[in-house]
């Protein structure tokens, strides 16, 4: 709680945090806002920042949440590091992390776990599992599959020990859905086999589904086994997800189906992948041109 020796002052921050924990975000904004603009002696002025940013991420505004939490943190003492700015850290990790920011959502989480053990507590290992989670998927996003893979291990191992958590069977099918693909990624597919089995796949949304049956369709293709990579991609075809990965799915596709000999549809399949958005555009369209390029050649030698 800020303080000051202004008792009108006092009681403004009080009102505006009883309207924030009340539910009333867009009374508690103005009141806090009125206490930064007004009052620049304020005592701990900086935390005000810290109380508007946690607001805007209450109003799910997380690109103003995260200008306030920076400032929080840019003015406060750097020689110290007291548990509102370990809390401030990981909400402003947790903005990053919403934005999609996720090489700053690491640091941020890199540095406010670095100080749970000084304020460790019960309430703590829900935290915890839950930096370690989103860090994983950061890592996992960005590409750095072996340290996603440490992070979602760390994450395993905090979920067993938390006996009250909500949500309970959605974070674990999760945790298993990215812990299985970052496995994919480094190669280690009898680990993926093992951990993708864990998953309850009746509780997960369309798109995690989708993304289930994208990592087993990667290890199908390693497995050569044809025939079943493309009943994979039909099922995840079938449900709604996000566009960029339809790319990928559409090349595997035109993998199967040369390779089962099913060449007008192959090439059917490899076009469309072309057309379509992806988030690694310029791969995929060396994958899809060279096996077309191939496929004229197959189809000459035919004739």
């Amino acid at each position: 709680m800020p303080t000051s020796n202004n008792e009108s002052e006092i009681k403004l921050a009080e009102n505006a945090i009883e309207y924030y924990h009340s539910g009333n975000n867009k009374k508690a904004l103005e009141l806090f806002s009125y206490i930064l603009h007004n009052y620049p002696d304020f005592s701990n002025h900086e935390y005000i920042n810290g109380w508007i940013g946690e607001v805007y991420v209450a109003l799910e505004e997380y690109d103003k949440a995260i200008k306030y939490l920076e400032s929080e943190l840019h003015n406060i003492d750097k020689d110290t590091e007291s548990l509102e700015q370990v809390y401030t850290r990981s909400l402003l990790a947790f903005c990053y992390f919403i934005e999609s920011e996720f090489i700053k959502a690491i640091d941020c989480y890199d540095q406010a776990e670095d100080h749970f053990d000084a304020y460790e507590s019960d309430d703590w290992g829900y935290d915890r599992f839950l930096f370690r989670y989103r860090k994983g998927y950061c890592y996992l996003a960005i590409g750095e599959y072996r340290k996603a893979l440490v992070s979602f291990e760390y994450a395993e191992k905090d979920l067993i020990h938390i006996s009250d958590i909500e949500d309970r069977s959605e974070y674990t099918n999760l945790l298993y859905l990215f812990l299985g693909g970052a496995s994919v990624f480094v190669n280690d597919f009898r680990r993926a086999i093992e951990t993708l089995g864990k998953i309850n796949t009746h509780e997960l949304n369309d798109q995690s589904r989708r993304e289930y049956y994208y990592y087993l369709v990667k290890i199908a293709l390693e497995n050569e086994e044809y025939s079943e990579a493309l009943e994979l991609i039909r099922n995840a075809i079938k449900l709604r997800g996000r566009d960029p990965l339809d790319a990928e799915l559409y090349l595997y596709r035109g993998y199967c189906q040369y390779y089962l000999g099913d060449f007008q549809n192959a090439k059917k399949a490899l076009t469309e992948s072309l057309t379509m958005p992806a988030d690694n555009n310029e791969w995929i369209h060396r994958q899809a041109t060279d096996l077309l390029n191939h496929l004229k050649c197959t189809e000459r030698y035919l004739i």
